[in-house]
């Protein structure tokens, strides 16, 4: 059943810094808000529970992915550095220098981050110290998402691209699905991805490419929203895209499949009653609920509740 609905958006924090990033750690109930100027590791439970704000010794930061509870990694400019005992006193150990891109998983455990010069890392959590393993990219790897138990990325090559999943946290193994993306696509640099549905887009465009997926197969198509989209966000095999207006806008199954190319109706909208502008979106599934979650560059995380056929369910 796709989601109908968005509802229940409330004010989780109002942290010191612009939200760059948001990720979640399913296994633990987590989701975190990096924060930079000042830099800030936000740590909330998606249920009940008591949240950590650790303060990061970095002049600045983009992205980071959990390892663990107590674990994560940041990228900072071209840097990567583990951040230790994130609960307490955080600690940095560098991990490594000259990259791009820290892509991380929903479960933890592993990171994926694509250097400057076309190679990958692959990062995992060992005794308290996090490990890198440097590996050859199989092609030009212009974008990349991780989720629980797959590796998606966008390789360049012909019109627009080409869509291609791997097993495991890497794409070291053969693809096993493919799909060609339009021209149109040629300049989009970011991914979101679920099994379902990826979306690849640049931040400020009014245009996206959506890839739907079953089983071993899977097709692209661009798709035209109402206005510019400043980040995007998948559950499932629904797309979820903040605008400048400050608005969250779902787009479920339906909608997707009947695109044309034309601007689209969304499903649902929502005001996420922002003070700042809309700087980063995220997601949870895990206990019991499919929660989009928004930051801005005031500060602000939110949070609002997607909804299937009137109830909140996991994705």
């Amino acid at each position: 059943m796709p989601f109908k609905a968005l509802s229940s958006v409330k004010k989780v924090a109002a942290l010191a810094g612009e939200v760059r990033h948001i990720a979640e750690l399913g296994p633990d109930g987590l989701i975190g808000a990096l924060t930079t100027d000042p830099v800030t590791l936000a740590v909330n439970p998606v249920g009940t529970g008591t949240a950590k704000t650790a303060k990061i010794g970095l002049s600045e930061a983009h992205e980071f992915a959990f390892l663990s509870k107590l674990v994560a990694v940041v990228r900072a400019n071209d840097d990567l550095w583990g951040v230790i005992d994130i609960a307490h006193t955080p600690k940095l150990d560098q991990s490594g220098h000259n990259f791009r891109a820290l892509c991380a998983s929903p479960s933890g455990e592993s990171a994926l981050a694509l250097s400057w010069d076309g190679r990958g890392a692959v990062l995992n959590l060992r005794k308290n110290e996090v490990i890198g393993r440097d590996f050859a990219l199989r092609g030009d790897v212009r974008a990349a998402a991780l989720g629980a138990t797959e590796c998606f990325v966008i390789v360049e090559g012909g019109t627009g691209g080409q869509y291609r999943v791997h097993a495991g946290p890497t794409p070291e193994a053969a693809p096993h699905v493919r799909a060609d993306l339009p021209a149109e696509a040629k300049e989009l640099d970011r991914m979101r991805a679920t099994p379902e549905l990826a979306v690849v887009y640049k931040k400020g465009s009014d245009m996206a490419c959506v890839v739907r997926r079953q089983a071993s197969t899977a097709s692209a198509k661009m798709v035209t929203f109402e206005q510019r989209a400043l980040d995007f966000c998948v559950i499932s095999s629904s797309l979820f895209v903040v605008g400048a207006d400050g608005k969250l806008r779902l787009y479920n199954s339906d909608v997707l499949v009947k695109a044309t190319g034309e601007v689209m109706t969304p499903t649902a909208v929502i005001d996420m009653r922002v003070d700042g502008e809309p700087s980063a979106l995220g997601t949870s599934t895990s206990r019991g609920a499919a929660t989009v979650w928004l930051g801005t560059k005031r500060g602000e995380l939110i949070r609002v509740e997607a909804i299937k056929g009137g109830l909140a369910l996991p994705a």
